[in-house]
């Protein structure tokens, strides 16, 4: 009999342990580990730094975490209901996370603060009340290892646990991708990230530390159409990839085995058109102006405003010629003006106030030097200018020492010359921003009243311009 409750205790002793292990186990939290949200960072790191997150919180022993493919899908389908690009906001994690019986969850965000440096924020958040339970945050300099083990601190710090504790991340299975067009100023794109241009010289752009897996890589050239290819990256292996672009104007770059290399006079002549404003432009623009006189006696000028248009054309690759047609209005200015009388064989003080309306027209010799989407450019222009002047006078007059007003109409021509100076943004192969400011030389004119000249008037300004290119 005693062996027999020593049998029957033994077995409740197990069954016993048994039923509090399996307790203990359930009691264990279940918490949802979101991806990072990256920011300044490529996306093509999006996997191995969240999997190293959702490796290290499961490390712990502290949860349960939700599976990470089924995590990812909800999440997908939930921003796809709301119509939102992607599931970042609290409010729609914890709809998901609830969804998956969590009662926790850890949202976490990169930032790349400047170059190889990088912050890490975590917070875990009570789903059911959606408040913060914790919030920390860890910084790292250098390569994606710093970044892991930055990581790691994060995790230990936001569930109270030894950092030493969790396991050393695996080496990563990484590769890496060349990209080559064979054409200078190509614009590389990585799963919709910039990852940078192929020279001038057109050697191919090198991408390192990329995730394993299907990757999708885009082009652009303002001068060709762009291209998308999907690839699939393979571990230690650098993918090179060869891409043809046919030009705007319909024709096919043929791919030969030196353009694939470099062929310099293939990206000389790409088409009919050159880099910088293709065959020419036509760009509509608004114009502030500020007086710059030295006339003597002139003082208080105001600042004006206009309209004007322009035409550019490509001479050579670096060389254009632009033509403008401008009007200025409202440049006013007071002060006074000394005039002599030969009657009275005396000078005299005269008050003066004048409006002026200005036609202009340019004539400009351009060097542009394109550089990707910016085109700066420097120059030297002729001016030649027809203005109207409306001014009011008030002098005393020399006989009974009463102020006298009246108005007059003054006009005059004359060409100068003028330093220009700005650049182009190109916003797509058919328009760009255009932003310039002119520097007057010598801009005069000369001015009668009645057929009487006033003389030699300076009325040159700065012209600070502001218009968008039609290219063509």
């Amino acid at each position: 009999m005693k062996i027999h409750r020593i049998v029957i205790c033994s077995g409740a002793v197990i069954i016993t342990i048994l039923a509090g292990g399996f307790t203990q186990a359930q009691e264990k939290p279940v918490v949802m580990v979101a991806d990072f949200e990256l920011v300044g960072v490529p996306a093509h790191l999006k996997a191995s730094l969240s999997g190293r997150l959702q490796a290290g919180v499961a490390a712990t022993g502290k949860y349960r975490t939700t599976d990470p493919t089924v995590t990812r899908k909800a999440l997908s389908e939930q921003a796809r209901q709301q119509k939102m690009t992607d599931c970042y906001a609290e409010e729609c994690l914890a709809k998901v996370g609830k969804a998956l019986g969590a009662s926790e969850m850890i949202v976490g965000t990169i930032t790349k603060v400047k170059e190889r440096f990088y912050t890490v924020d975590l917070k875990l958040v009570d789903i059911a009340l959606l408040t913060s339970v914790n919030t920390v945050s860890e910084s790292s300099r250098g390569d994606i290892e710093a970044t892991y083990e930055a990581i790691d601190r994060a995790i230990a710090r936001l569930l109270g646990v030894d950092v030493s504790t969790l396991p050393s991340p695996p080496p990563p299975e990484l590769g890496a991708l060349s990209v080559n067009t064979g054409i200078g100023g190509t614009e590389v794109y990585l799963d919709g990230q910039y990852q940078g241009t192929i020279s001038e010289e057109g050697e191919p752009l090198r991408i390192s530390n990329l995730t394993l897996g299907k990757h999708t890589v885009r082009v652009e050239h303002r001068d060709y159409q762009a291209k998308e290819k999907d690839i699939v990256i393979k571990p230690n292996i650098l993918l090179k990839l060869n891409l043809t672009l046919a030009a705007i104007s319909g024709e096919e770059e043929q791919p030969s085995e030196a353009r694939r290399r470099v062929q310099p006079a293939a990206r000389e002549t790409p088409s009919a058109k050159t880099r910088g404003w293709e065959k020419g432009s036509l760009a509509p623009k608004f114009i502030g102006f500020i007086p710059n006189s030295d006339e003597e006696g002139l003082k208080d000028f105001s600042t004006g405003i206009g309209i004007g248009i322009d035409g550019r054309f490509n001479i050579a690759k670096n060389f254009a010629i632009g033509a403008e047609l401008a009007y200025i209005g409202y440049s006013n200015f007071d002060g006074t003006y000394s005039y002599y009388d030969e009657y009275l064989m005396e000078w005299y003080d005269v008050s003066l106030k004048a409006t002026f309306s200005t036609i202009v027209f340019k004539l400009n010799a351009l060097a542009t030097f394109p550089t990707g989407k910016f085109t700066p450019f420097v120059g030297f222009g002729l001016v030649y200018n027809s203005a109207t002047i409306d001014m009011e006078l008030s002098e005393e007059d020399p006989y009974t020492y009463e102020l006298i007003t009246y108005e007059e109409s003054a006009s005059g021509s004359g060409a100068g010359f003028q330093v220009v100076g700005g650049f182009d943004y190109h916003f797509s192969n058919k328009g760009a921003l255009t932003v310039e400011i002119s520097i007057p030389i010598s801009q005069e004119i000369d001015v009668e009243m009645e057929g009487v000249s006033l003389g030699t008037w300076n009325i040159g300004g700065y012209e600070l311009v502001a218009g968008y290119r039609f290219l063509f």
